[in-house]
């Protein structure tokens, strides 16, 4: 029978609270354009922080096809979860010296207080010939409402 012998195994435990969250509700915005119409109305989406206080983020912009014809304002912002008001950016996309086609983009959003960063827009620009007819375009195609928790629900 064998005497019974302990073993000492060291535990190293990391503990992190990430308080910050992104929630992006609209994560695909589609355009279209007349080729040589000029460009085209701006669209728009939410940063929000669906954790707790202050969330500082950044927006970075890639092209995928056709050169560049997309631009983001603002670069950086802050989300505050307590806030009601909610961040916006802006998407304008000049479709100058595209020919007919789907072009493609993305717009990373990253937030070093986030447990989810980074998320991620996608964008589309459809560039239809001279002289087509793109129809009516619905705006805004998305809407968000906030509330303080533990508060009446907004209006």
């Amino acid at each position: 029978m064998n005497p019974v012998q302990s073993v000492i195994v060291p535990v190293n435990m990391t503990i992190s609270a990430v308080p910050q969250t992104i929630l992006i509700p609209q994560t695909g915005l589609t355009f279209f354009a007349v080729q040589g119409g000029g460009p085209t109305t701006p669209q728009f989406f939410n940063i929000l922080n669906t954790g707790r206080g202050q969330m500082l983020w950044n927006v970075k912009s890639t092209i995928l096809s056709g050169g560049s014809w997309l631009s983001a304002f603002p670069a950086s912002g802050l989300s505050d979860a307590d806030s009601a008001l909610v961040p916006t950016v802006r998407l304008d996309v000049n479709p100058k010296d595209l020919t007919p086609g789907t072009y493609a983009a993305t717009v990373q959003v990253t937030s070093p207080g986030a447990d989810n960063s980074p998320q991620f827009v996608s964008v589309f620009l459809n560039v239809v010939p001279p002289g087509s007819n793109i129809g009516p375009i619905v705006q805004p195609s998305a809407l968000v409402f906030s509330a303080a928790r533990r508060s009446a629900p907004p209006l």
